[in-house]
């Protein structure tokens, strides 16, 4: 019986984790635009049950670039190819692409 409640505790932690991830990865900035790879960064990110903060840490990405990536304040190039590689992003997709026109 002790081995069940342990399982039950682990899969609610596990779940109560993933709905903290997919809460964050809705909420919308102060600014309120995210661009479309900002979408794609989250939805792969709640997909990992991370949050910006724990992806940041884990791959030494300091958490103001990954939130200029996300809203398109800041081209960060060379963080925003190793977001898109860490998560497997194809590059290649138009929608992705800076546009220097964006705010």
């Amino acid at each position: 019986m002790e081995g069940n409640v342990s399982f039950l505790y682990g899969s609610v932690h596990e779940v109560a984790h993933f709905l903290q991830c997919v809460k964050e990865a809705t909420e919308l900035p102060k600014g309120g635009r995210i661009t479309p790879l900002g979408w794609e960064i989250k939805r792969r990110l709640a997909e990992r049950h991370m949050d910006q903060s724990q992806f940041c840490k884990m791959y030494n990405i300091p958490p103001s670039r990954l939130s200029e990536i996300i809203t398109g304040r800041r081209k960060a190039e060379t963080y925003r190819k190793r977001v898109m590689e860490v998560l497997g992003i194809e590059d290649g997709d138009q929608q992705y692409r800076f546009s220097d026109s964006e705010d």
